[in-house]
């Protein structure tokens, strides 16, 4: 990276839609993506903060990208042999992913979009 920092990403994606579906995916993908952050955050190492308070979610394409920006936030999130005694933990993105809030955001916001 040119900045010289690691970034921890997720992408969702919802290619080769039209229309109100496309909009529609665009919209489940951003709410995914926000359930994501705030369950990844929580989960974050929080030594100080810094790390949780480096989470973003922003709109690519026709899907959302989570970022963790801090500098060392891949190396946090790889460390599966690091102590977290201010609470936290290793793959705290991983595991948000795979929380089953997001996918619910997903489908609510989706259908909500399209007038359901």
């Amino acid at each position: 990276m040119a900045d010289g920092g690691l970034r921890v990403t997720s992408t969702l994606e919802f290619s080769g839609l039209s229309g109100a579906a496309r909009e529609a995916g665009r919209a489940a993908a951003m709410a995914a993506g926000e359930a994501i952050l705030a369950r990844a955050a929580g989960l974050a190492p929080r030594r100080t903060g810094a790390l949780a308070g480096s989470g973003s979610v922003s709109a690519e394409g026709d899907g959302a990208v989570v970022r963790f920006g801090a500098p060392y936030a891949a190396v946090q999130h790889e460390g599966t042999g690091f102590r977290h005694p201010g609470g936290g933990q290793a793959k705290y993105l991983a595991d948000a992913v795979s929380d089953p809030a997001a996918t619910a955001a997903m489908a609510e916001a989706f259908w909500r979009t399209l007038g359901g």
